[in-house]
């Protein structure tokens, strides 16, 4: 009769792969037969409690001798989501504004394979004074796209620098008063 006692937890990894633990009863004193087993979680997302179907056969030198009572058995694990961190790749140089809102590109580390997950957050300049390479921090980070729910982000803030320059301003003259004569230019 096989069992299986356990599944291990996992950590997200894209994959529907379980590792259980199992035996089989039965088989008589001598004789080598043991439980071959490949068990799956019913889908990679995270989640508790999750379904994990073992499909089951016998191995080992004796394992013609005997049939299994069941060729399936489940059991439940969890499948916990994946740290990941932020870093900003870089921020835009912006003319002045009287504003601090800074606009930085950031990117997400440790996700699996080429799956859409992005980090968002709020970036201010330290001042909306201007100068060069001027202090950038991003904070309130989150993560968004599609695959996001099966990670952690572990990062809380992150800094970068950009340039304030200058703005430009162009000056108009909207009318000149006619005069009487005076002898003088202005």
């Amino acid at each position: 009769t096989p069992s299986i006692s356990s599944c291990n937890n996992k950590q997200y990894d894209g994959g529907t792969s379980a590792t259980c633990t199992g035996s089989l009863s039965g088989v008589i004193s001598g004789e080598t037969a043991n439980l071959g087993k490949t068990c799956t979680f019913a889908n990679a997302a995270v989640g508790n409690n999750k379904t994990v179907t073992c499909t089951l056969s016998i191995t080992g030198t004796n394992a013609g001798n005997y049939e299994l009572s069941a060729t399936s058995l489940t059991k439940t694990a969890n499948i916990t989501k994946k740290d990941v961190t932020a870093s900003i790749s870089s921020c835009d140089n912006k003319q002045y504004d009287g504003s601090d809102t800074a606009s930085c590109t950031l990117t997400v580390s440790g996700k699996v394979g080429s799956e859409v997950v992005n980090a968002t957050g709020t970036c201010k300049f330290n001042s909306s004074a201007i100068a060069n390479s001027k202090k950038v921090t991003c904070s309130s980070l989150s993560l968004s796209g599609t695959n996001k729910n099966n990670y952690n982000l572990t990062t809380t803030s992150l800094e970068g620098s950009a340039n304030i320059t200058k703005k430009t301003i162009t000056p108009s003259i909207s009318s000149c008063n006619n005069k009487q004569y005076d002898g003088g230019t202005s």
